[in-house]
């Protein structure tokens, strides 16, 4: 699947610098107006032409639409659809643990058979990379795994590192890629149709989102860009991907820069409309909540003469040694005192390494029970993938090459089956018998080792969750990435499906905390835990 060149564009490559000189000192004659098409303000200039700024801004567009039109007559990255598509599924049928997991170890080959084949009728119709990634995301949501999603390459984002001097290849890259669809002005609050605004983030919430009943290319409804956003979306621009599957919604929502969220479940609950755990609308602007906890650090602060605060940015593998290092350097100061708050909201999780630190200070017993218990899907590729390399991490001796080889000769004795698993216990070093009380503080941005370290922390007497339940992003990992033949973008597969006690299934429902906060005061969230905390 190769991008077409577009050779009007380049047919008119002289022409075009021609018009936009001339669109130039058409800007000049504006104070502080804003081009057609997302084009910089224009910086206040007298006008050597006293005609031309009698011209109205109507006249003026109209200019500009006209030099807008002569010089761009777009063609679509066109791409077989149908072909991509193919390559995605074979790969996941062949080497995706949620696909073994989800269809076969579960018995619903048949809908799936059935969903798939919708799947690959739509993607006949479809000729642009951006719809058939749209697709490509939906088609993954069938498996209900988050860590399993179609990411853009470089190649795709490219047109935006233009911006802000040449917002001109970014309207070229959009006009090409965004399907722009009238808006039919209609709102009613009973249903999905009408105006919403993104309710979470002081980024995006000024964007308004207009929903519509729309069939074509296999969809339900459609939202559209019904306010426009300066150089990324105009009146009309596709912004939200609808799908119906067994009688329930599901979503593909797409960001500033034209990559596709993971397709979601969507849900209409008190007047409030959610894609999954990621995007959430509101119906009036007056609902937008603007507080978002910052998480771009990890430290340690006295609240009060009986409560510490760790705030925990991430559990990435880098961070653990930070982590470590600051809780050491703050050992007197959290050990002296009775409660401990832990912040982890919008901690996206990591590693198991990053949390390690923490939990002598939270656990009753030094021996608890790993919740976890993982197996791997040894595919022929997945095993190459794991063959090659398996001295890339934590091999630093001779025994350690020795034990990495043990692992992969065990590992091959599964191919084509999950590697089996028991569940163990875990063993820490040291407790703490101070602090007493701890509060983990979460919200529906935690996932993946997040999620695990609040598994490993319930299991203490001392700790309460609280808060809102989790992303829900837990079941499955070890992700390996695939790229996609002539397309701007690479299949992430996972290649490990974790079990929990009881069969639990977290997976895009989270976990519940002991103690739930109303989700739209969370910049309250830190003092009410505080005085939940130190209440007798």
């Amino acid at each position: 699947m190769r991008e077409n060149e577009n050779p009007l564009v380049e047919r008119h490559k002289k022409n075009f610098d021609k018009d936009f000189e001339l669109c130039q000192s058409v800007q000049k004659t504006l104070s502080e107006f804003e081009t057609l098409k997302g084009l910089q303000k224009s910086k206040k200039v007298k006008s050597k032409t006293p005609n031309t700024t009698k011209m109205n801004k109507t006249q003026i567009s109209g200019i500009l639409c006209l030099l807008f039109s002569q010089t761009f007559s777009f063609a679509q990255n066109k791409c077989d659809c149908e072909k991509a598509m193919s390559f995605v599924q074979k790969n996941i049928e062949k080497n995706s643990a949620s696909f073994q997991h989800r269809i076969i170890e579960n018995r619903n080959k048949k809908e799936y058979q059935n969903f798939k084949k919708n799947i690959n009728q739509i993607s006949k119709k479809l000729t642009t990379q951006k719809e058939c990634v749209g697709l490509m995301s939906y088609y993954l949501s069938f498996f209900k795994d988050t860590h399993q999603f179609v990411g853009m390459s470089k190649e795709y984002y490219k047109p935006f590192d233009a911006l802000p001097k040449d917002s001109l290849t970014v309207y070229k890259f959009l006009r090409e890629n965004v399907e722009n669809i009238p808006i039919k002005y209609e709102n009613n609050k009973d249903s999905l149709e009408g105006d919403w605004f993104y309710k979470f983030d002081e980024v995006n919430a000024d964007i308004r989102v207009h929903i519509q009943k729309n069939t074509e290319k296999g969809k339900s409804y459609v939202g559209l860009i019904s306010k426009p956003l300066k150089y990324y979306a105009e009146i009309g621009d596709l912004k939200i991907d609808f799908y119906n599957r067994n009688h329930k919604l599901y979503a593909v929502f797409w960001n500033m820069f034209q990559a596709p969220s993971r397709a979601f479940e969507v849900s209409l609950d008190n007047g409030v409309l959610k894609i999954g755990k990621w995007y959430y609308f509101v119906r009036d602007k007056k609902d937008v909540v603007n507080f978002r906890e910052k998480s771009d650090s990890t430290f340690v602060e006295s609240l009060s003469d009986k409560t510490n605060y760790l705030r925990v940015k991430n559990f990435y593998y880098e961070e653990g040694e930070k982590i470590d290092s600051l809780l050491k350097s703050n050992h007197q100061l959290i050990t002296a005192k009775e409660n401990l708050i832990i912040d982890i909201r919008n901690n996206p999780g990591g590693s198991d390494y990053g949390f390690l630190p923490i939990l002598p200070y939270i656990m009753d017993s030094k021996i608890y029970n790993n919740p976890i218990k993982a197996s791997t899907w040894v595919s022929k590729e997945n095993f190459k993938f794991y063959d090659e390399s398996k001295y890339e991490y934590g091999v630093e001796t001779k025994q350690d090459s020795i034990a990495a080889d043990h692992e992969i000769r065990e590992l091959k004795k599964y191919l084509n089956k999950f590697e089996p698993a028991d569940f163990t216990k875990d063993e820490i070093d040291t407790v703490y018998s101070f602090p007493k009380k701890i509060y983990i503080i979460t919200n529906r941005n935690n996932a993946s080792s997040a999620e695990d370290f609040i598994l490993r922390a319930k299991q203490s007497s001392k700790v309460k969750i609280i808060g809102q339940y989790t992303m829900g992003a837990l079941s499955y990992g070890e992700i390996r990435e695939i790229k996609i033949p002539n397309f701007p973008a690479s299949l992430y597969i996972t290649q490990r499906k974790m079990s929990f006690y009881n069969n639990e299934d977290f997976e895009t429902i989270g976990l519940k905390p002991d103690i739930i906060l109303d989700e739209n005061k969370e910049s309250e969230w830190k003092n009410i835990t505080l005085k939940l905390i130190e209440e007798l």
